[in-house]
């Protein structure tokens, strides 16, 4: 596919899962979008699990500032949309 979407991504924020697993290894190859209107997290590694899934290995290393433009909130406006470089 040209684009996976995640819907319901919130379910994707466990590595040790088989269908996080699954996404990952799509999403080496294939954009991916993850929507939630759940994001809850019990620990930050959950969040760090989900930006992995586009960001790969770089996830862990961001700042506040960077992990928050990966994130989107409310209804932005499109500027303020950010851009992911692979």
């Amino acid at each position: 596919p040209a684009l996976i979407v995640a819907d319901e991504a919130h379910h994707l924020r466990s590595p040790a899962t088989q269908r996080y697993r699954l996404r990952a290894r799509l999403s080496e190859r294939t954009p991916i979008l993850l929507l939630t209107a759940t994001p809850i997290f019990n620990r930050s590694s959950e969040r760090t699990a989900l930006l992995a899934l586009f960001l790969g290995a770089r996830a862990a290393r961001l700042d506040p500032a960077a992990t928050s433009r990966c994130v989107l909130r409310g209804n932005p406006p499109p500027q303020a949309l950010p851009t992911v470089v692979r």
